[in-house]
């Protein structure tokens, strides 16, 4: 338990610990929420493409795969009016 306070202590006095301090404790545990999400979809998104890979499908239709999350979300964005109205 000691080194886990240590560790606790010079992440307080670190340029980044500063800056994430300033937070409330509700926005850390968001962003820690968000980083590991983001790590874990990562790792399991590597395994899919290894998986896919083995079952012998080409690199571009794998890459073609990958790209489908972000092309869906552009063009959800694209016709999204911003809030408060048209410009």
């Amino acid at each position: 338990m000691s080194f886990l306070r240590r560790w606790g202590k010079q992440f307080e006095r670190s340029r980044v610990g500063r800056f994430l301090y300033q937070f409330s404790r509700d926005a850390r545990l968001f962003l820690l929420a968000t980083v590991i999400g983001g790590i874990t979809f990562t790792g399991l998104q590597l395994f899919f493409n290894i998986y896919l890979r083995s079952r012998g499908f080409d690199l571009d239709f794998i890459g073609a795969l990958n790209a489908i999350p972000s092309g869906a979300a552009l063009l959800a964005g694209w016709r999204t009016p911003p809030p408060g109205g048209a410009p």
